[in-house]
């Protein structure tokens, strides 16, 4: 019996199809595109359905996750799909920052059933700075937190994308994923600390880390984020009570504005430290 023309290229059609991981919809018309049209495996008169039928039959599969009332959706030839190689596969120059960084590295296993993904903003949307009160502080602490509605849905997972200001991804190393160093995910968490529990959580799961900090970076991350909320008081008050000496922390010390901060939003109760100019809880 004769072979149709796209199963005499199999092979190529194969080979061709499984050198990416993963596909979108618009890459699945591309790679079309490239086998017909360029490649001319198969005959120009093919329409994509019947294309996508034998990719099929090929072992591609469809992997969706429920984004509210939307769906994003890549598809792979892989049997068995990696969580942390689908999460990171939406977005372009993404990496896995804060507790999930932790928990990549084996530094910890705190809010496993979360995903951070981050892609920074552009530099065009870096913001101005702004002048600050003590009014305006204290008006947006006693709100409630504002969460990313970019929060999806896979199996036990909640895969949450975060759009942090840009940096060049200072910080961001590389390992088996692209991900925060323990540095900045720990000025991560704390800039983001609506998406734990609350300030105390994120303290204790870094004092059996503090040997594997490095004073010195955390200082330069905060720098470059260039926040428009006095963070250095703040990182400075998390510092000291993860473990550190205030002598350790005069950098620090030396940039707590006269305005004074908060750990935490919309709390009945503060107490507050002199010293760094924080309330806490």
């Amino acid at each position: 019996m004769k072979k149709d023309k796209f199963t005499k290229n199999i092979a190529q059609i194969e080979a061709i199809a499984k050198s990416n991981h993963f596909y979108s919809s618009i890459g699945l018309r591309t790679l079309f595109k490239t086998i017909k049209e360029d490649k001319r495996l198969i005959p120009l008169s093919y329409s994509f359905d019947s294309f996508y039928k034998r990719l099929i039959d090929m072992g591609l599969k469809e992997f969706t996750i429920s984004l509210g009332s939307e769906y994003l959706t890549k598809y792979s030839f892989e049997k068995e799909i990696n969580i942390y190689a689908l999460a990171s596969s939406f977005k372009k120059n993404s990496f896995f920052s804060m507790s999930t960084s932790l928990n990549l590295q084996g530094y910890s296993n705190y809010r496993n059933n979360f995903i951070f993904v981050s892609s920074e903003l552009s530099e065009k949307n870096k913001q101005d700075d702004i002048e600050l009160t003590q009014e305006a502080i204290d008006k947006a602490f006693a709100k409630p937190y504002r969460r990313t509605h970019s929060v999806g849905k896979y199996e036990d997972k909640n895969i949450v994308f975060l759009s942090p200001k840009y940096t060049k991804n200072y910080a961001v190393i590389e390992k088996q994923w692209s991900i925060s160093s323990i540095n900045r995910a720990f000025v991560e968490m704390i800039i983001n600390v609506q998406y734990f529990r609350n300030s105390l959580e994120i303290i204790d799961t870094f004092i059996p880390l503090k040997e594997k900090l490095d004073i010195t970076e955390i200082f330069d991350i905060v720098d470059q984020f260039d926040l428009i909320y006095p963070y250095f008081q703040c990182v400075g008050y998390y510092l000291e009570k993860i473990g550190f000496k205030k002598e350790e922390l005069s950098k620090f010390k030396d940039e707590v504005s006269e305005l004074k901060f908060y750990t935490d939003k919309s709390q009945d109760a503060y107490k507050f430290n002199d010293y760094w100019n924080m309330y806490y809880i």
